[in-house]
């Protein structure tokens, strides 16, 4: 092959590809005139708006406060008798209701006090009623003057001393009573239970100074907040008004 049809062949696959090239070049430029365009004709998208009629009512004054919330009663529940405790019922921190039982006591040393109170008043009952059959026969005795004013007062004293301590027995019987009521303990009140801090097995005192748990009722609760001072104005202009309601 020639130099001169060399030059010739080159020069023709020049021309060649820069037609091609020139051709992409403008569909590429003509799709993208045509995408640019198409988007100009869609336009932004609709937005909904909604309209309301205009209308007049009352709106609630707020005032916002940090405030610390309290229990409304709290109970620091103790021993009322001397004992071993044999149960503990609930778990800290559980739920309990009013007349719920939370510990138990050995009962059996107040069992066997009730049972000798019993006795007691049973036999000064009936030392009682015999002084006052006594003093009533002497009082018969005396009213015939078959026996002294002196031997009868003696007998009346006798008869007043039974009474006194037939009195005395039955006050230790219902003593004894209580005191193995009090071997059952009971929440006297709904609320929740604190930290546990004897389990069974420990001995208690009554009325020691440590509680045997301590139960919060926080239905209703308290809840203590401060008012700032710029807004006392407006709140006792409502308080004047009414009860104000805190949420």
């Amino acid at each position: 092959m020639t130099p001169t049809r060399r030059r010739m062949l080159i020069t023709a696959g020049v021309l060649l590809a820069l037609a091609v090239g020139g051709a992409a070049a403008y569909l590429i430029s003509s799709d993208s005139r045509a995408k640019e365009g198409g988007k100009a004709t869609k336009g932004p998208p609709t937005v909904p708006v909604a309209v309301a009629s205009v209308t007049q009512e009352t709106v609630s004054v707020q005032l916002s406060a940090i405030g610390n919330v309290e229990a409304y009663s709290t109970v620091a529940l103790k021993a009322r008798v001397d004992g071993q405790i044999i149960e503990v019922n609930f778990k800290e921190g559980a739920a309990v209701k009013k007349n719920d039982v939370l510990f138990r006591i050995d009962p059996r040393p107040f069992e066997a006090a009730l049972r000798q109170a019993e006795a007691n008043a049973l036999r000064d009952a009936a030392a009682r009623d015999q002084a006052r059959s006594q003093d009533r026969r002497y009082q018969e005795l005396l009213d015939k003057n078959f026996i002294s004013k002196e031997a009868y007062a003696q007998i009346r004293t006798n008869a007043e001393t039974a009474g006194a301590v037939a009195k005395a027995s039955q006050a230790g019987l219902e003593n004894a009573r209580l005191n193995l009521e009090y071997c059952t303990i009971r929440s006297p009140l709904d609320g929740f239970v604190g930290k546990v801090l004897l389990q069974a097995g420990n001995l208690v005192k009554a009325n020691d100074v440590n509680p045997l748990v301590v139960i919060n009722q926080v239905r209703p609760i308290y809840v203590n907040f401060a008012v700032p001072e710029q807004n006392l104005p407006e709140v006792r202009k409502y308080m004047a008004e009414g009860p104000l309601e805190v949420e």
